[in-house]
């Protein structure tokens, strides 16, 4: 999601840059969207969904089959997930950035080692939650035989590992 964000970001620079140099030169600029081009943002914004959804339910998201108002909410869902533990991501890579900064530079010592981990148990256990109530608003859209489906998927022990499951036994 950071890459849409920073991809974003440029895009709107880029277009405030043009703007600026425009009004500043005193000359006209007509900017022209073709259809292709706006094609082209819906094609990719509609690969970026399908992308998402799959990831939501990773690796049955085909078996499961989801209607178009099924994957319109699970993309509100995953959307809004996202965009309420951005935050706490953010939060717990600049405690990380803390705690190897200390680390390296030699002035961990237990306090700031112990307060900088409880920080990020705090940040943690928040985020799991938001990812706690997403679930079960998720699994308030899907009907009773995709949620068996969710279910069954997760009841296999270690079968998301792949070759590395067999390796112990």
């Amino acid at each position: 999601m950071k890459n849409l964000q920073t991809i974003l970001f440029r895009v709107v620079m880029t277009i405030l840059l043009v703007l600026e140099i425009a009004i500043s030169a005193g000359a006209q600029v007509t900017i022209r969207i073709t259809p292709d081009a706006v094609n082209g943002r819906q094609q990719n914004q509609a690969t970026e969904d399908e992308q998402l959804i799959d990831w939501v339910f990773e690796p049955i998201t085909a078996q499961l089959q989801l209607t178009g108002l099924q994957k319109f909410k699970v993309l509100a869902i995953a959307q809004a997930t996202i965009n309420s533990t951005e935050p706490l991501f953010d939060q717990l890579d600049n405690l990380d950035e803390q705690l190897s900064l200390a680390a390296f530079s030699g002035s961990l010592d237990e306090v700031k080692l112990q307060q900088i981990l409880a920080r990020e148990a705090e940040l943690t256990n928040q985020v799991n939650i938001m990812m706690a109530r997403a679930k079960a608003e998720l699994a308030k859209i899907l009907t009773a035989q995709q949620r068996q489906m969710v279910v069954d998927q997760y009841q296999r022990p270690t079968a998301h590992l792949g070759p590395l499951s067999s390796a112990g036994n």
